[in-house]
């Protein structure tokens, strides 16, 4: 082992066997490069002086998002906080309201459809797709007519559901009951049976109820239970539209036998008599009853209010 103050020649790599001077200066100038390089590289990782001022800035900007993510994150617990009761009472009156149709729309449909030949009437049904979350999906309503199997409400026919929808409809009138109702010819599908037991409950509900019906109608099995009429008829001469008015109430009193001609003539009364202008009575040379015929396409409509 080499003594202290002595070279070790040992540890010269392979350019110690240089033979001439330019052998050398080739050697000399690989590493005079190798140390322009480093120094290069050493100049380009100087320290910068401002990195102590763009530091403090950096914390500073730190500490002002941090105290305002708080913030905003304190403002959002009480947003959410409080969407979740928005939640929670809307699901409440939602399921209050569909609570209420669901517990009523079966003894309405029932009430609609019974009959003589069926006295337990139909059934009909609300269920909820999704009981959590109520109002963010559908509802299915079935309703299944006395002595059929149960459908589907597309495979039923049309006047079945009528029936079907006059049954919800009056259901959510029983949760939160409208002054009155414009029934627009929900009879066009019905046949006289199911006229009949529409304007049965129809003028079962205004009786027990606080409840007026408007309804527009071309059968008199429907209308002629109303309290008053009113007819539209065209009026040719003038080319306007002419109406006519008579109450049904002072008929109510009548016998079976008696009520059942006062309605062919309350029928005749109210479209083929008379017309009440600026009050003085005129007949109209072309009476409603003949505009309301199938040749002159139902020009007169008879609007019912019961």
């Amino acid at each position: 082992a080499p003594k202290e103050g002595d070279f070790d020649y040992d540890a010269l790599t392979e350019n110690r066997e240089i033979k001439d001077e330019s052998e050398y200066d080739k050697v000399k100038q690989t590493y005079l490069d190798a140390i322009s390089e480093m120094e290069t590289s050493l100049q380009k990782i100087n320290p910068n002086m401002k990195a102590f001022e763009q530091f403090d800035e950096v914390e500073s900007r730190l500490m002002n998002m941090s105290e305002d993510f708080k913030g905003k994150r304190e403002g959002q617990e009480g947003k959410v906080k409080e969407f979740e009761e928005i939640l929670k009472k809307r699901t409440d009156l939602f399921r209050k309201i569909f609570d209420h149709v669901e517990k009523n729309i079966d003894n309405v449909y029932k009430a609609l459809t019974k009959s003589s030949r069926h006295p337990m009437g139909g059934n009909a049904y609300l269920n909820l797709e999704d009981p959590d979350k109520p109002f963010l999906s559908g509802i299915k309503y079935n309703a299944m007519p006395p002595g059929k199997r149960f459908r589907d409400m597309d495979q039923l026919s049309g006047g079945e559901k009528t029936v079907a929808a006059l049954a919800l409809l009056f259901a959510i009138h029983s949760c939160h009951p409208a002054p009155f109702f414009v029934l627009d010819e929900v009879d066009a599908a019905l046949d006289s049976a199911n006229v009949n037991k529409v304007s049965n409950y129809v003028r079962s509900r205004t009786q027990d109820d606080s409840l007026q019906c408007i309804v527009i109608s071309l059968k008199d099995t429907f209308y002629h239970k109303a309290d008053a009429l009113v007819g539209v008829y065209k009026d040719q001469e003038q080319e306007t539209s002419g109406t006519l008015t008579l109450s049904l109430s002072e008929y109510d009193t009548k016998s079976h036998d008696k009520k059942s001609k006062d309605k062919q003539l309350s029928h005749s009364a109210v479209f083929g008599s008379q017309n009440s202008e600026k009050g003085k009575k005129k007949t109209p040379k072309k009476t409603p009853m003949t505009a309301t015929s199938s040749k002159s396409k139902r020009s007169s409509r008879k609007r019912a209010r019961a």
